[in-house]
């Protein structure tokens, strides 16, 4: 019969399982990291707000030339809310 010892033995030998050992503490690591970057986010005032809802997490999800002036370089530049889903385009 075996053993747990003998089972961790034969564990420690798959790459696999050595992964899976890490993972708990990449995990807290990630979510530390990601905390501290939600605080920045919270406090850059440069980031840009919704304007319906006020959130910072107003983020650009689309770019392409404008429909008139697009053969000059001027560009549509989408931005939606992840909070309340709101969009707008800008010109520029």
């Amino acid at each position: 019969m075996i053993n747990v010892s003998d089972l961790l033995k034969i564990l420690e030998k798959i790459p696999l399982w050595k992964q899976l050992k890490e993972l708990p503490a990449k995990i807290e690591d990630f979510e530390r990291r990601l905390s501290a970057l939600e605080k920045n986010l919270e406090t850059d005032d440069s980031v840009k707000k919704c304007p319906k809802c006020g959130s910072k997490y107003f983020v650009l999800t689309d770019t392409k030339p404008n429909l008139h002036l697009g053969i000059v370089g001027v560009q549509d530049r989408q931005y939606t809310c992840e909070k309340c889903s709101y969009s707008e385009v800008e010109s520029g």
